[in-house]
């Protein structure tokens, strides 16, 4: 979302050189809610549906695009991209709670662990897949053998995790996320009681805090799609059929 004009053309050459053919570019963001609107009965919304913002809520980034609906005409109002706040982040976070806790436990020194590349990709997996049971559980437990040795014996890490945990850990990043999108509305000029439809996609807005602030800011006009996996290449094969040409609006 934050690729200029520079950028695009760079991309353009390498998938030229790799025998592809770029129609033209579009957000994330924008390219879900076209999905959207285009999985229920074809536009039949619209009418309802004035100004939409949607926040594309993933593993990388937070990408946010604010969309005007204009006599069936869509339009860029605003958009905005948070690296290093999204659900890599977040994994992150768990699992270094989940290894200076295990460092306690053991008396060792979290920065002298010894942890193998190898050991260190398991512990990840592991940790999301604890922070995913944790949007529907408030309790998830984290177990990989032979993570380290002490003193010639091999130590196993089986730590648990709760919600509260995970929550404590991310609060601030969200935080920082929604005061973003409260930026992003005001810089627009738009009153968040004047927006239609919010529409939330990317798995890291299925976590309960998120969903929840989300929800409290607002309300019933909150939104998750149940095509998330697939809807932004949906929206953005909509495009490309229909030859459409967003414009582009500025980065925030």
């Amino acid at each position: 979302i934050h690729f200029g004009g520079s950028q695009r053309k760079a991309l353009r050459e390498a998938a030229a050189q790799a025998g592809l053919h770029i129609k033209t570019f579009v957000h994330e963001p924008f390219a879900a809610f076209v999905g959207y609107i285009k999985a229920r009965t074809d536009l039949t919304l619209l009418p309802n549906l004035r100004r939409v913002l949607v926040c594309d809520w993933g593993g990388g980034t937070l990408d946010v695009t604010l969309i005007r609906v204009d006599d069936r005409d869509l339009f860029e109002v605003s958009t905005l991209g948070l690296e290093g706040i999204a659900g890599d982040k977040f994994d992150s976070l768990l699992t270094d709670l989940l290894v200076r806790r295990f460092a306690d436990e053991n008396h060792l020194n979290p920065a002298q662990l010894g942890i193998s590349p190898r050991a260190w990709d398991r512990l990840a997996a592991q940790a999301e897949r604890a922070k995913i049971r944790l949007s529907t559980s408030d309790h998830a437990q984290v177990t990989v053998e032979g993570i380290c040795r002490k003193r010639g014996s091999v130590l196993h890490l089986d730590q648990p995790a709760t919600r509260a945990d995970f929550e404590s850990l991310i609060v601030d990043y969200v935080d920082r996320a929604l005061k973003s999108i409260d930026d992003a509305l005001r810089v627009a000029g738009i009153n968040p009681g004047a927006l239609d439809l919010v529409l939330m996609i990317g798995g890291t807005s299925l976590i309960p805090l998120i969903d929840g602030e989300m929800r409290s800011r607002f309300g019933s006009r909150v939104c998750t799609v149940s095509n998330a996996p697939t809807v932004i290449a949906e929206g953005a094969a909509i495009v490309a059929h229909n030859d459409w040409q967003p414009c582009f609006a500025n980065p925030i």
